[in-house]
């Protein structure tokens, strides 16, 4: 299956916008003091914070609408990336500042990386670990040299960061090691291991591994499905349909998330069907999400599932009914089956 994402230019400048009010002092300080919380939910305060600096911007206010519904993903993209790189780089101070962007609104992993290593304001010791987890090999090299003795020895032996102590260290040292030993967090760290695969059958298999070590991890999954062949794509759809469509549920990819559920209507279990509408209603319709229209998605969704999953939806339509009247309502009650289908 060929995967496209291809952002308008529209999206290009709204989400530029965004990314800009995101490094506003005030929203940065509320994304950092975030990133403790399991779940962030924007509150009243934070909402209307966010409303006051896109009013100042002067534009139209059908403009500033869209503007205001990117916030949100592009603030969860950061609280993420802000949460794992603390443990690495240990500061808060400018952090976020740091970050470049691509022009669909997703975090340039491979550039923000490469300016941090080289970044002399921060510890060597720190930009060697994210050097290791980023795979970039030629700072690597020269950040190793630069090291003390007993730096080199306290991170041959922390096992927080299994790619520094158990690839790139040994590496560094003559040493080979098996490269499936050790899980890869980043895409950038995914290419290079790629590169150097060039046996297809191999290549599956490091591209499966990191799907699983990942837990699953959306990025990570669309990441190696984008790089596999379709009949090795196939084989993921096989075993782990649920979880591949979910990952298309992730801003800014919900557009390829209808095409890719056609293709994997006979690899999805009726339970996860249920369970996908059931996400899509609770987590993203009830907590009012706005970065993509998930009525008309879950609506086109159910539209599209084959009959067999409605009867099996609507066999529960009472528990459904108790549980979110949303879906007691055409197109989803017994009544409007058959219009649907």
């Amino acid at each position: 299956m060929v995967f496209a994402f291809l952002p308008s230019l529209q999206h290009i400048l709204h989400v530029k916008i965004a990314s800009i009010i995101c490094r506003v002092p005030e929203v940065k300080a509320s994304i950092v003091e975030s990133r403790n919380k399991l779940h962030f939910s924007p509150s009243q305060e934070w909402t209307a914070l966010i409303n006051k600096k896109i009013s100042l911007l002067g534009l139209p206010s059908l403009l500033q609408k869209r503007i205001d519904h990117l916030i949100l993903p592009i603030s969860l993209t950061m609280i993420e990336w802000l949460s794992y790189h603390l443990s690495i780089l240990g500061f808060e101070d400018d952090l976020l500042n740091c970050l470049h962007w691509k022009s669909d609104g997703t975090i340039d992993e491979l550039e923000t990386a490469t300016s941090l290593v080289r970044n002399e304001n921060i510890r060597i010791d720190r930009r060697f670990n994210l050097a290791c987890i980023y795979c970039l090999e030629n700072d690597i090299r020269e950040l190793w040299k630069k090291l003390y003795w007993d730096q080199q020895h306290y991170l041959s032996r922390n096992e927080l960061f299994s790619l520094t102590q158990s690839y790139w260290i040994p590496y560094l040292r003559g040493i080979r090691t098996n490269r499936y030993n050790f899980y890869c967090r980043n895409t950038v760290a995914l290419k290079y291991f790629l590169k150097r695969e060039e046996e297809p059958r191999k290549r599956y298999r490091c591209l499966k591994q990191f799907i699983l070590q990942s837990g699953m991890k959306p990025s990570v999954v669309r990441f190696c499905l984008f790089k596999m062949a379709p009949e090795e794509q196939e084989k993921i759809f096989k075993k782990y349909p649920a979880e591949v469509l979910m990952s298309f549920l992730e801003w800014p990819f919900q557009n390829l998330f209808l095409d890719v559920a056609d293709h994997l209507w006979s690899y999805l279990p009726k339970g996860s069907f249920f369970n996908i509408m059931h996400f899509i209603h609770k987590k993203r319709i009830m907590n009012e999400w706005q970065d993509f229209d998930y009525e008309d998605l879950l609506f086109e969704f159910w539209r599209r599932s084959p009959s067999d999953f409605k009867n099996y939806v609507n066999e529960n339509n009472e528990f459904l009914s108790l549980r979110n009247p949303f879906f007691s309502k055409p197109p989803f009650s017994s009544k409007a089956l058959s219009l649907c289908e």
